[in-house]
């Protein structure tokens, strides 16, 4: 007979696990007992047990019990096998009793030759035994034919378990293209809504200069007449840098500003810490309205924490713009940002200070196009809109550079996947990953988490 050490050899071999190596043999051990527990439950004999024939069966159980785990269940296959060798178990003992009571016959016919009342016992002993015989014949015949029926019930299980999994392979083949499909349908729905948003968005702009424009066209020739005195010197202070005045400058004359225009607006402004330390205005639509082009914007709103809402026109010339580091660094009232539909970002280096210090709720229209290896955190844990543009389509291929870190930690579930069905397919060679936080991670579905997987990115969260 075979020993657990014996039988744990032979699974290792047959797991193409080298036998010198030990540090699986704990838990083959545990498959290995169970499954020995398992036989002599079942009726299996410990020779049957403890000798070859037992191999293919403890393999088995210890290969699916390895591979599934907790959702382990004995399979079919393991079923009838050990079925088979319950019956030979059965037989064996039938086989021992026969063998055993033709020994007996035959001390009884040596004994018939010295005694005759002992032959007339042996010969009353003879008739049962001879009925016994006769019986476990019976009853030898017809396990061999049982085993040879459930045999043949064992190969048409198999060939059911054949067409079976032919059927789900293609119910699995039927689930990945239906799931591709909708990963279709979903990325052309989020393009037609980010359209619609931007559509709403514009109209709500206009309407909104409208409703404006009515209401101070009636006030506009007396507010010009009060301030005509100063008009001169309010036009001639908007300089490169002079803008900065406008900050700090009595509510009135920032109302003032806020309502004029400029027939003449300043071109390639150096607008670097321009607006900084603001304590006066909310918001610098009008005033960002004065200017046509901008090739420099670092520290543009910085530590500006009265501010609270910032959009960029629409004609604003930002084809030359070299640095946005720190734009809305501290601001920490700042809750709305719209860049608009044509701002540009190919010359910056980095955008990884730009929101330091900020914690927006809606950010729309930022262009990824960055020409340096950096990592972009975007880090708002109160943040419900982000949208963003690239190459003049909303919802377009995520351009990023060859080695690249995208942080959306501060992003929540919705926001995080919408970046994620946004982004291309990364190429080969390149070196790009995203970090979510734990909470957005665990609340992706496994599909979701794939969807990251299939593009080439590497997914993470902390």
């Amino acid at each position: 007979m075979l020993t657990v050490e014996n039988i744990l050899t032979k699974i290792k071999s047959a797991m193409t696990i080298d036998v010198s190596n030990t540090y699986l043999d704990g838990t083959l051990t545990v498959f290995i007992l169970d499954a020995i527990d398992y036989m002599d439950n079942a009726g299996v004999s410990q020779s049957l047990i403890y000798s070859d024939k037992a191999i293919g069966i403890i393999y088995m159980y210890s290969v699916d019990a390895w591979q599934l785990g907790g959702s382990f269940t004995v399979s079919l296959q393991i079923q009838q096998r050990v079925k088979q060798l319950s019956m030979k178990s059965d037989i064996i003992p039938l086989e021992t009793q026969l063998k055993e009571t033709q020994e007996q016959l035959a001390i009884a016919k040596l004994e018939l030759v010295t005694s005759e009342s002992e032959l007339l016992t042996l010969t009353n002993q003879i008739a049962p035994l001879n009925e016994q015989i006769a019986s476990l014949i019976i009853d030898k015949s017809d396990l061999e034919a049982q085993i040879i029926y459930n045999n043949a019930d064992i190969d048409g299980l198999n060939n059911q378990i054949i067409v079976l999994n032919d059927q789900l392979a293609t119910l699995n083949q039927q689930e990945a293209d239906l799931e591709a499909q909708i990963l279709a349908n979903n990325n052309d729905i989020n393009n037609l809504l980010n359209q619609i948003s931007a559509t709403n968005d514009y109209i709500n702009n206009l309407a909104n200069q409208i409703i404006t424009l009515n209401g101070n066209l009636s006030n506009l020739n007396d507010t010009l007449i009060a301030y005509n005195s100063n008009f001169a010197d309010i036009k001639t202070s908007i300089t490169n840098k002079g803008i900065n005045a406008m900050s700090t400058a009595p509510a009135g004359l920032s109302a003032l500003i806020n309502n004029l225009s400029i027939a003449t607006k300043l071109k390639n402004v150096n607008g670097d810490f321009m607006f900084q330390n603001n304590v006066r205005l909310d918001s610098f639509d009008s005033i960002m309205g004065f200017i046509e082009s901008l090739i420099s914007a670092d520290g543009l709103f910085y530590n500006s924490s009265y501010v609270t809402s910032v959009t960029f026109p629409d004609a604003l010339d930002t084809s030359n713009l070299i640095n946005i580091d720190r734009l809305f660094y501290n601001c920490t009232g700042l809750k709305y940002i719209n860049f608009g539909s044509n701002f540009k970002t190919e010359k910056i280096p980095s955008v990884s200070r730009t929101y330091n210090g900020c914690n927006p709720t809606t950010v729309l229209g930022f262009s990824f196009d960055c020409i340096s290896n950096d990592t972009i955190a975007l880090e708002f844990p109160t943040a419900t809109v982000f949208k963003f543009k690239v190459g003049g389509t909303w919802g377009g291929k995520f351009l990023i550079p060859s080695v690249f870190t995208l942080s959306l930690k501060g992003l929540g579930h919705q926001a995080a996947l919408d970046m994620i069905n946004s982004i291309g397919v990364n190429p080969s060679g390149y070196t790009r990953a995203i970090v979510l936080s734990t909470a957005t991670y665990n609340s992706l579905s496994i599909s979701e988490k794939s969807a990251l997987l299939v593009k080439n990115y590497t997914l993470s969260y902390s």
